[in-house]
This record gives structure tokens, sequence and C-alpha cells, in this order.
């Protein structure tokens, strides 16, 4: 009995976690058309480093019993394929405005028990979020923000590898699969008409569940990141 209420638990729970999905990007289609209204509106391209902090990972696999223990990931951020961030984000007269990123992130697990020969989302634990963004000064900006994970895992269990090729969204390996959030804060100086330099501190939390063969893995990642990048301003609307 206690079996079926806790697999009926796990479906209950990952029903909602797919509405959450739908949710998730219905609002970003919603946020990215009012960004066509924007008073200026800008694409900023930014490289830097990212970390992993210990997290739980919990792997469930059929005919198995469970792994749960403390993961401990590299992000090798400067390896290629390298982190990277993009961003959409307009500024109107009030100065707090919206903004729509993607952030190009990475977990190698690095302490596998005995059971997982190998365990990594490599082409990119990738955020897709939305923020708002805050201006307390005209050159520090605030961003808080919530969204989507489009991972690639690539994992080898109990010598059951994943194969990435013909899987996942148009075969390619990618799952939207979990949700993301963003807080973080920076400075953007050297503003002309055009250009603007961004440094920026972060910190995103996501929640992930990817596919394993003949199970899933449960993901929870907190990474801090530091980045820097250039914005250019795509258009200004005439008053």
């Amino acid at each position: 009995m206690k079996n079926i209420v806790n697999i009926n638990s796990l479906f209950i729970f990952e029903f909602n976690f797919l509405q959450m999905k739908g949710f998730v990007i219905f609002l970003i289609i919603i946020l990215s058309c009012y960004l066509l209204n924007a008073q200026s509106l800008y694409f900023e391209l930014n490289g830097g480093w990212s970390g992993n902090l210990p997290s739980k990972l919990k792997i469930k696999q059929q005919g198995f019993s469970d792994i749960n223990f403390i993961a401990h990931y590299d992000a090798e951020p400067f390896i290629s394929p390298v982190y990277w961030l993009w961003r959409f984000y307009y500024i109107p007269d009030s100065l707090n405005g919206w903004m729509f990123e993607a952030v190009h992130h990475k977990l190698y697990l690095k302490n596998t028990p005995p059971e997982i020969q190998y365990f990594g989302i490599s082409h990119g634990l990738n955020m897709l979020i939305i923020n708002r963004i805050y201006y307390p000064h005209p050159q520090w900006h605030v961003n808080i923000g919530i969204g989507t994970v489009l991972a690639h895992p690539e994992n080898k269990i109990r010598n059951y590898a994943l194969k990435g090729d013909g899987n996942g969204i148009w075969g390619m390996g990618y799952y939207l699969c979990g949700i993301s959030s963003n807080i973080s804060t920076g400075i953007r100086f050297f503003k002309n008409k055009k250009f603007q330099i961004n440094i920026e501190a972060r910190f995103n939390a996501s929640y992930s569940i990817v596919p394993i063969v003949n199970g899933k893995a449960y993901v929870l990642n907190f990474s801090p990141q530091i980045i820097a990048g250039l914005g250019y301003r795509l258009w200004q609307k005439q008053k």
C-alpha cells in the first residue's frame, strides 16, 4: 500500500510539473511579445564563471532500489562547450523593465557512487528565464525571475547508457524538464547611444527531472555565477 501511495504521489507531482512547464512557456511567449512595445530594446551577450553548490540527487530506475545522495558537480565554464548567457531586455521611461534570457550552464558529477558510471548535463542545463528588472540607480540593476529548464543529459547508470541522439526534442537529446529561478545584481557602464558593458553577480536555482535508461533522475541545482558582457541597443522608440 505504501508503494502505491508513493507512486500516486509521484504521478500527481509530475502531472503538476507538466502544467507548470506549460504555464512558464506561455509566460515567456506573452512577455516576449510585450518586448515589441519597448521604449528601448537591447540585446546582450555575456560570458563568465559558474559554479555548483552541493545538492541532492535522486535516481529512480525500474527494477533497482533508489539512489539518494548529496551530489558534487564540476561546471567547467571555460571548457567547451563554454558558459554563455544571452538576453533581450527593455528599459521604459520608468527605468524598471522586463528581460528574457537564456543561460548555458553545465553539471558534471564528481562523487559518483558505484552504480553510476557517469552523470552529466554538459550540453546544457539551459535555463530560459523571464526577469523583472529594477533600477535602484541608473547604472545599478537588480533582476528577479522564473523560467524553465532545457536540459541535455548524458548518463550511464548501472551500465545502461542514455543515448542522446534520436531522443528528446527534434531527436537532438534536449528535454524541457524543469523549473528555474534567478536573482542577480550588477552595473552597466561606458554607455553611449548604442553600446554598454555589463558586470553582474547571479544566483540560479533549478529543479529538473531528466531521463535515464528505464527511469529518471531528480536534479536539484544551486549555481552562483559571475558574468560580464556587451549590450547593444536594437532600437529606441521615438517619442
